[in-house]
């Protein structure tokens, strides 16, 4: 069973770029993959409440059946992130963390932990993931 978080809040998120491929390296974890590759081409990758979307940037690839091939060398200039719910800590932990880590950009989250059992900060800054207890 995962220690889940019960509340994300995303209190920065400047110039966060990580490697499409990065969110698909756990092939348990590879749900729900959503391209949109045409003018400005978008992502979203969904795992029950979490999520993460932005824009594909980089070298245009040819999507099959709608998937980017596992070779892809895009990177997600990410928009939107927020990991919630059910499975949320497995999520972080084996998916979302090792992708930030071979990313660029500053991304900072409070996130409360099973419902107030513990509050953190996620402080990502150019692929150093920190995650810092907060007293209240």
């Amino acid at each position: 069973m995962s220690y889940n978080v019960t509340t994300w809040k995303t209190k920065k998120l400047r110039n966060l770029t990580i490697p499409v491929n990065a969110l698909f390296a756990v092939p348990d974890w590879q749900l729900n993959q959503s391209v949109d590759d045409g003018l400005g081409g978008t992502f979203a990758q969904r795992w029950g409440k979490s999520y993460i979307k932005g824009a594909l940037v980089g070298e245009p690839v040819t999507q099959r059946n709608g998937f980017l091939p596992p070779d892809s060398t895009q990177m997600l200039a990410v928009d939107e992130i927020s990991a919630s719910g059910d499975g949320s800590g497995s999520l972080l932990w084996k998916v979302i963390n090792p992708a930030l880590e071979k990313g660029k950009g500053r991304l900072v989250a409070v996130r409360i932990w099973e419902g107030g059992d513990s509050v953190d900060r996620l402080v990502v800054v150019d692929g150093d993931v920190n995650e810092q207890d907060v007293d209240l």
